[in-house]
């Protein structure tokens, strides 16, 4: 049976580097993957909107676009005003499984998402959810409170298609300058993700792989 699939992500390019090989993959299965992006898309670097439409045709999931919280100011609303955003979407597709943020992480907006992602899904539904972590990020999380996945996709297909993707966004890519790519690997840059899908192979003995803290999964 074929799954429908929901990331729930604060801003663009989060999604690619958390799960973009976990998305492919699930494409590849023919599971529907609806991507849900909360931040206006309004960065300082301009609209983000056909950056995210580009890295979405290369992975294939669909993009819906909140258009509603400005970047790294999630906390300047209610939290209620979040949770809304994600029930709006979930009310109409009913997903098996969620990705979405480390509730830990050092970012502002993507702790917001977790948890409007965790009250969305309330106590009595049966949803999976999943967090991933996101390069830059998320390794700068408390120390008491670390990341520390207990999931692993193996996405050896997808890899090469998840680089593909992150490059499409040329004003993140922040490893270049002037077509020079940094000798030291930007977190985000392809050497690195590379390298990172690499690490939690040789933990996993996957071919590359994307890990995951399981939030909550019912069977």
């Amino acid at each position: 049976m074929n799954k429908k699939i929901l990331v729930v992500a604060a801003h663009c390019d989060d999604e690619i580097l958390g799960c973009g090989g976990t998305m492919g993959k699930h494409v590849a299965d023919a599971d529907e993957v609806i991507c849900l992006i909360l931040n206006n898309m309004n960065m300082w670097q301009g609209d983000m909107r056909p950056q995210a439409q580009a890295a979405a045709k290369i992975i294939g999931h669909k993009l819906v676009f909140a258009n509603s919280f400005e970047d790294n100011q999630f906390d300047k609303v209610p939290l209620l005003n979040i949770v809304q955003k994600v029930e709006e979407l979930t009310s109409r597709i009913c997903p098996n499984i969620v990705y979405t943020h480390y509730e830990y992480d050092l970012n502002i907006d993507h702790r917001l998402t977790f948890q409007a992602v965790l009250t969305a899904f309330r106590p009595g539904n049966t949803t999976d959810i999943l967090s991933f972590e996101v390069p830059s990020s998320t390794e700068w999380a408390s120390q008491d409170r670390p990341f520390a996945p207990n999931y692993f996709v193996d996405i050896g297909g997808h890899l090469k298609d998840k680089i593909a993707a992150i490059d499409c966004y040329k004003t993140e890519t922040a490893y270049r300058h002037d077509g020079f790519e940094y000798g030291i690997p930007h977190p985000r840059s392809p050497r690195a993700l590379a390298t990172r899908a690499q690490y939690w192979a040789i933990v996993t003995r996957m071919i590359a792989a994307e890990p995951f803290k399981v939030i909550r999964m019912l069977r």
